[in-house]
C-alpha cells in the first residue's frame, strides 16, 4: 500500500507485493521437468491475455460513443458517469452511501433551505 493508504497497481487485497527475486522463484517453480518453460502453455496465455485487452479496448471506445452520443442529447456526462456507478451498486450500499453522504452534508451546512435540511434542523430542535 501506498502511504495514503490506498493499493498500488497490480497489488492484490491481503497480499504484499513480490518483489522481482521472489516473482522469479516463482516461475522457476512452473517450469517444465527438462526445466524449460512450456511454450505452448505460455502461448495460449498470452494470446488470451491480448485477446481481452482488444475487447476492452473495443468496450471502452463503444463507452465513449454512448456518452458523447448523450452528451449531444444535451445531457451532462459527468452526471451520467455518476449515476451509472450508482445503478451499478448494490441497494443496501447504495442507501448507506446516500446516508452518510446526507449526514457529511449537514453537518457542513448544504442541506440548509431544503426539505431533508429542514426536517434535519426541526428534528435537532425538537432534541433540545
Amino acid at each position: 500500500m501506498s502511504e495514503n493508504g490506498t493499493r498500488r497497481q497490480g497489488q492484490r487485497r491481503g497480499r504484499r507485493p513480490k518483489n522481482s527475486i521472489e516473482a522469479m522463484e516463482d516461475a522457476r517453480e512452473h517450469l517444465g521437468h527438462n526445466g524449460h518453460v512450456d511454450r505452448d502453455a505460455l502461448t495460449r496465455y498470452v494470446e488470451r491475455i491480448a485477446a481481452l485487452h482488444s475487447e476492452r479496448k473495443e468496450l471502452n471506445e463503444s463507452i465513449k460513443e454512448v456518452y458523447d452520443e448523450a452528451k449531444e442529447a444535451g445531457f451532462v456526462t459527468k452526471i451520467i458517469r455518476q449515476i451509472v456507478r450508482e445503478y451499478q451498486m448494490d441497494s443496501d450500499a447504495r442507501a448507506s452511501q446516500y446516508e452518510l453522504l446526507d449526514q457529511y452534508r449537514a453537518a457542513l451546512g448544504m442541506l440548509a433551505g431544503t426539505p431533508l435540511g429542514d426536517a434535519a434542523m426541526a428534528a435537532a430542535e425538537a432534541e433540545y
